[in-house]
Parts: C-alpha cells; sequence; structure tokens
C-alpha cells in the first residue's frame, strides 16, 4: 500500500488510542511514533511468538502487563506493530524483568529511555486497544476483523490472569487447588483451571471454587479499576474460547463475549467489576452446561449421547453403542429415533463435525489431520459428511470464520 498514507494513518491513530505505533519493512524500522522508542528494538525479543501465529493480525499479552498487537501487509512485506501499552498495573520489578529481556542489544542509554517510557506510559482499556487493532486491519489489509474475533485470538503468557488478579486478590495456592479438577487432568494455574470448568460444564465444581475465594482489596493506587477492568476482559476472552470448546455457539459466545466487555466498561467500582466478573464466568458455564445436558427422559438414550460425545475421536458404529448400553442395535436405532428425532448415524456425524469447526476455526490442522483426528474413512468422505451437516465445504468454513 502507498507509503505515505499509512505513515500518516500510524500518525492520527497514534495520537487517538495514545499508543506507538511502529512501521517495519523486510524487519527494518522505518518509522516509530513514538520519539522515545525510535532507537529502541521491541520487535526481534518478541518475534519468535509473533512468527509462529498463522493469522494476519493478532495480539500478545506478556507477564508484565504489556501488550502489543501487530498486522502482516498481505500484498507485501510491511509489518504494523502496535505497542507496547500497559494493560495493568506495573512494578518497578515488572520494569526490571521488561528490560532484562532486551537487555542484551540495549545501550544503557537505550535502557534508560524505555525505563522512562514504561513508567510514563499510561494504562489503555483492552477494548480500546483491540478497536485500535481491527481499525489498523482494515487499514493495511482492507480486511474485517471484529474485536469479538479478536478476542478469540490474542495469547496471553503463562500465568498472566493469575499474576492480574492475585495483584487484586489475596488468593493462596491452596485456596485455588482443586482435587476436582486434578483428578481429571494435571492443571496448575488458575486459567487452565477455570477453562477447564467452563469447557466442562462443570458448574458446581466452578461455583466451589469461586466461593472459596478470598476478596481482600488492598490500596492498589488511582490505576486499580482500571487494572482490575483489563483482567477481567483477560478472563472474559479466556471464558469465552472455553465455552466454544465446550460446543457452545460461536455466534453466542461472540455476542455474550461483546456484550461483557461493553459491561465491564461501565463498571465504576471494584465492588461491582467483581460482581459482574463473577457472574460472568457462571454464565459461560452455565450456558455450556444447559447444551450438553441431555434433554430426553430416556436413560438409555443419555447413555448413548454420552458415549458419543466422549468417544467423538473414535470410530463409533450403532453395534458399538448398543453394545454399551446393552441393547440390540436394531431396537436402539429404533427407539434413538423416536425419542430424538434423528437417526442414530447421523446424530454421530453431527457430534464430529461440530467438533471438526472447532478445529477449523482455531487450529491450524489440515483437512487430511482434521479427517484423521475423528476417524472419517477418508477426506473425501469427511468433506462431504461436512458440507452434508453444515451446507458448506470445511475450507469454506474456515475461511468465512476467518480466524
Amino acid at each position: 500500500m502507498d507509503l505515505e498514507l499509512l505513515l500518516h494513518f500510524c500518525e492520527l491513530e497514534a495520537e487517538t488510542y495514545q499508543v506507538p505505533y511502529t512501521v517495519y519493512d523486510h524487519s527494518e524500522k522505518i518509522y516509530c511514533s513514538s520519539p522515545i522508542l525510535v532507537n529502541i528494538d521491541l520487535l526481534t525479543p518478541n518475534l519468535t511468538i509473533f512468527n509462529k501465529l498463522e493469522s494476519n493480525v493478532n495480539y500478545f499479552i506478556t507477564e508484565n502487563f504489556l501488550i502489543f498487537g501487530y498486522i502482516r501487509s498481505k500484498c507485501d512485506d510491511k509489518l504494523l506493530f502496535i505497542g507496547p501499552s500497559v494493560i495493568g498495573v506495573i512494578s518497578d520489578n515488572d520494569i526490571k524483568r521488561i528490560i532484562s529481556r532486551t537487555e542484551s542489544k540495549m545501550t544503557p542509554e537505550q535502557k534508560k529511555e524505555l525505563q522512562e517510557y514504561l513508567r510514563t506510559c499510561s494504562i489503555i482499556p483492552m477494548g480500546k486497544f483491540l478497536n485500535a487493532l481491527s481499525v489498523a486491519s482494515c487499514m493495511l489489509n482492507q480486511e474485517i476483523v471484529s474485536t469479538q474475533q479478536l478476542l478469540t485470538k490474542g495469547i496471553e503468557e503463562k500465568n498472566i490472569l493469575k499474576k492480574a488478579q492475585q495483584q487484586l486478590i489475596h488468593i493462596s495456592e491452596e485456596e485455588i487447588y482443586l482435587n476436582e479438577i486434578t483428578s481429571h487432568q494435571s492443571l496448575t494455574n488458575y486459567e487452565e483451571q477455570i477453562s477447564y470448568l467452563i469447557k466442562t460444564g462443570a458448574v458446581d465444581q466452578l461455583n466451589k471454587m469461586l466461593t472459596d475465594f478470598s476478596y481482600n482489596f488492598g490500596k492498589l493506587g488511582p490505576d486499580s479499576l482500571r487494572h482490575f477492568k483489563n483482567s477481567s476482559i483477560i478472563l472474559n476472552s479466556l471464558a469465552l474460547r472455553a465455552a466454544i470448546a465446550g460446543n457452545l455457539n460461536p455466534g453466542t459466545c461472540y455476542k455474550l463475549g461483546r456484550f461483557y466487555v461493553q459491561q465491564l466498561e461501565l463498571c465504576t467500582n471494584i465492588d461491582s467489576l467483581s460482581t459482574l466478573t463473577l457472574s460472568m464466568v457462571k454464565d459461560y458455564c452455565m450456558r455450556v452446561k444447559n447444551e450438553q445436558a441431555i434433554k430426553t427422559g430416556e436413560d438409555v438414550i443419555n447413555k448413548s449421547i454420552d458415549y458419543i460425545t466422549e468417544n467423538c475421536h473414535t470410530k463409533i458404529t450403532v453395534t458399538m453403542i448398543a453394545e454399551e448400553v446393552g441393547l440390540s442395535p436394531e431396537y436402539l436405532s429404533s427407539k434413538f429415533k423416536k425419542v430424538t428425532g434423528i437417526n442414530l448415524p447421523n446424530f454421530i456425524n453431527q457430534k464430529k463435525i461440530q467438533e471438526a469447526q472447532k478445529l477449523l476455526a482455531f487450529t491450524s490442522m489440515s483437512l487430511s489431520d482434521i479427517s484423521e483426528s475423528l476417524a472419517f474413512s477418508n477426506q473425501s468422505y469427511f468433506q462431504a459428511i461436512f458440507k452434508k451437516v453444515t451446507g458448506i465445504t470445511p475450507l469454506a468454513y474456515r475461511k468465512e470464520k476467518n480466524f
């Protein structure tokens, strides 16, 4: 695209959003809106992360509460780098750790300049940063990526949510640890535990986990409200992804994600934020539970559906299910159709295609790998069943979702 137009856009957007905009051409910096960051290379230390990502637009949140965004040009080798900006309460120790990550490539003067920048930059609302990223994607690639879609794209460093919450809420490791979860899966951090509970619709365990938390707020400074809003928005993003993984309709999840970002921003104190955040997490989990709940009054049909859901990635036949529930294949097929209104083989295919949709939307797995993962006899058959169930081909679905 026209370089002069791009630089003018970056200048205006940097002033509007109060976030640095940097343009690279073939990995060489050609523009930076921030005078302090002109001579500081913040892209190279993060290239390993960005090069792993396949999408043209994404963002990354570090454990030190910095947020970076990038947009790759689809027509040339330009890269628009947005940030860093601060999304949480950043301490002197956080600044030291940030400096240490780039220390080998910085002169003493550059270190001093970066420290100055980090101490003076303001906290940005997550929603505002995602808006900036969405607008930049429209400009650079003429590509619409909504803030709801961006909520599912972002990458957070390990334990970022736990650390964010612990700066606001004094929670001991013992209070976080749950035997109910770890007995099923080795989960070692707060984010994974919440994601697992939402994905599995484990409402009772989630309520216990949240009830056991101790909310004791100390003096967190004037930016604590903004910090809590952003940590809650991160939690919203994680909950949204977990709900989709738990088979909640993606469209419903996007609407919920947008709704909760708006409601979180409207909160005027930490008490209301805390109440809304807890309700938000429970809402996602309850919706997943309701989606996964068996709606028939027949135990044998419920067991059949459970078996199909739990064995979606293996070969499933009517005979196998019949043996599992103790009925003849003929009787089970007749009863299943009578109770659910759906032919049993068709129901098996529907469940497999629901899983395929998640893999297409949120992974880079090839069609052949997805077909094999879901135990279809071959890729052609998988594609035919996918189109029969959804009305479009797997590739068209992936392109439509644009994740």
